[in-house]
């Protein structure tokens, strides 16, 4: 799998609920529960998709395969949504 990364302009901050992105060039705000900052959080630390997956399968309890659909198409949302490149 390739490597993810979050747009220049992005700023995450953690919240109660799980987190917010903000683009600071389009001025757009993405909400994000607390397993969507999770997925966030490692991409900002650089954590290989297969690593992020394997620790959400720990971490939620999931089945592998449940874990790749919900990575995958949360991934997809955000590249849709210029979060991610």
């Amino acid at each position: 799998m390739k490597k993810i990364k979050i747009e220049k302009d992005i700023i995450i901050r953690e919240e109660n609920f799980g987190g917010l992105l903000f683009n600071r060039k389009k001025r757009e705000l993405f909400e994000l529960n607390k397993s969507g900052f999770f997925i966030i959080n490692e991409i900002n630390k650089n954590t290989p998709p297969e690593e992020i997956i394997l620790k959400m399968v720990k971490k939620y309890n999931l089945p592998k395969s449940k874990a790749e659909k919900d990575f995958n198409f949360f991934i997809r949302l955000l590249k849709k949504e210029n979060f991610l490149l």
